[in-house]
């Protein structure tokens, strides 16, 4: 008798419960004989999203659908996708379990409606389904998880649905696989591995954007070719000693009077001997790479201020994958950074550009000089080099970031956060920002295909201010 498995599909608004979703996802997957299903898992590719959710929905056996404090992201008609779940399966009679907060007033600010419009929709919504269904109350994850739980082993019995069958049991157990008793035979593969993939941070916080530093570049790096460049004279210098130019006349009188002062010292001065337009291009040079520099400086800071964004990668299945491999891009006006170590002495500006020599007559050290001469070369020391800790993500940055994650191995129902990066957000950056990713297994064909929203919450952080307290 071949095992038959049931989806289940999890309907609900999602930034305001995806811890529910993920306990949910666990719980169910414990179960063994429930496939959870969820708009996390699925892309739009070619069609849009509601054509997507009406394809898994055409497979599911199940909704169940929680309700909270919030109507959710509407189409063009109004609706939610939430309420469009919940009408399509009571159109094609796919039994609908349905679970309805408590206390929704007791939810925190960011968990509720707070327009009119959404607070309406949502108080029609709960009406209509309390009018329907004997609903379940929960307040907690715990009691949502333990009602959910009961209520599809009931539903098991009461409201009996074809489920899914392994391909070799069903073909095991009659000719045509297609004509079973469990009505649709799951293939391995069709999909590629099934996975959930969740944003995510190092400490529960969401990304916080930051403020634009490009003012106060421009403003430091003009303030230093300036500096630089008003040595320059403005005028030839007339001597006031009868008119002779000592410092462009055959007599360097200034020179000479130098070399005689410092011929038993351990300086050495020197007249300036480069051309005004040869000073003016080495301060031009400068400018770029001080403005370069100060760039990879405020990356610095991010990197080690800014909350590690770590996504989770969840394996919906008994089944082992091997290598699975996962691509995220993040769409928008965003940069990935790697993270800084939590050991490192940041010193951002120890890697700003050496200052050009002003112009003018300069003094030397005839000890540097010697020292200068000397050819040693410092033993090469054993150990870790330099990229021994590097992460295994791959970080592609271009007006939007793609990172591509190192091959992990993930066991049945794991669930493993992926290396962390640092996600940099501009200020004014709508949220939540969209991403679609991917993923592959070197035992599965195929490649599975989904979309998150990563939220950016939080008053924007000012870098420029935290580079300044740092140095």
């Amino acid at each position: 008798m071949p095992s038959i498995r049931h989806q289940a599909f999890l309907s609900s608004t999602y930034l305001d419960l995806v811890a529910e979703r993920a306990a949910l996802t666990q719980a169910l997957l414990r179960m063994r004989q429930v496939i959870p299903a969820g708009m996390e898992l699925f892309s739009a590719d070619s069609r849009p999203p509601w054509g997507v959710i009406t394809s898994i929905l055409a497979d599911t056996d199940y909704l169940v659908l929680v309700i909270a404090g919030r109507y959710g992201s509407v189409d063009e008609d109004g609706i939610s996708y939430t309420e469009r779940e919940y009408d399509y399966a009571i159109a094609h009679g796919i039994p609908v379990l349905a679970f309805v907060h408590n206390d929704p007033g007791a939810l925190r600010a960011d968990a509720v409606e707070t327009t009119q419009t959404g607070k309406r929709a949502l108080a029609a919504f709960r009406a209509k389904v309390e009018g329907a269904h004997t609903v379940q109350r929960w307040q907690t994850v715990d009691e949502l998880v333990h009602e959910v739980t009961r209520a599809l082993h009931n539903a098991f019995v009461d409201h009996p649905r074809p489920g899914w069958v392994r391909g070799g049991e069903a073909t095991a157990s009659t000719p045509s696989a297609a004509t079973t008793a469990a009505g649709v035979v799951a293939t391995a593969g069709t999909r590629g591995p099934q996975l959930q993939l969740q944003a995510a941070s190092a400490d529960g916080r969401m990304l916080q954007p930051v403020t634009s530093s490009e003012a106060h570049i421009a403003a430091y790096v003009q303030a230093a070719v300036d500096e630089l460049l008003e040595e320059l004279p403005t005028s030839n210098t007339e001597n006031a000693g009868g008119g002779l130019d000592f410092s462009a006349g055959q007599w360097n009188l200034g020179g000479i009077l130098r070399h005689q002062a410092s011929l038993n010292a351990l300086e050495v001065h020197h007249d300036e001997d480069r051309t005004e337009e040869e000073y003016r291009q080495e301060v031009a040079q400068y400018g770029q790479k001080l403005e370069a520099a100060l760039h990879e400086a405020l990356d610095d800071v991010a990197a080690h201020v800014l909350v590690p964004f770590a996504p989770i990668v969840t394996n919906l299945t008994e089944r082992n994958y091997q290598q699975v491999q996962v691509e995220l891009h993040v769409e928008g006006d965003v940069r990935a950074l790697e993270p800084g170590e939590e050991d490192d002495d940041l010193d951002p500006l120890a890697r700003l550009p050496r200052r050009p020599r002003k112009w003018g007559p300069w003094t030397s050290s005839k000890l540097a000089e010697m020292v200068s001469q000397i050819d040693y070369r410092p033993p090469r020391l054993g150990g870790f080099g330099a990229g021994s800790f590097a992460s295994s993500v791959e970080i592609e940055n271009g007006g939007s970031a793609t990172l591509r994650y190192g091959a992990i191995h993930l066991r049945p129902g794991a669930e493993t956060a992926l290396d962390s990066v640092v996600l940099v957000v501009p200020e004014g950056t709508a949220s939540p920002l969209r991403a679609t990713w991917r993923a592959t297994a070197t035992n599965v064909d195929g490649q599975t295909r989904g979309e998150l929203e990563v939220p950016v919450e939080g008053d924007a952080l000012d870098l420029w201010d935290a580079l300044r307290t740092t140095s």
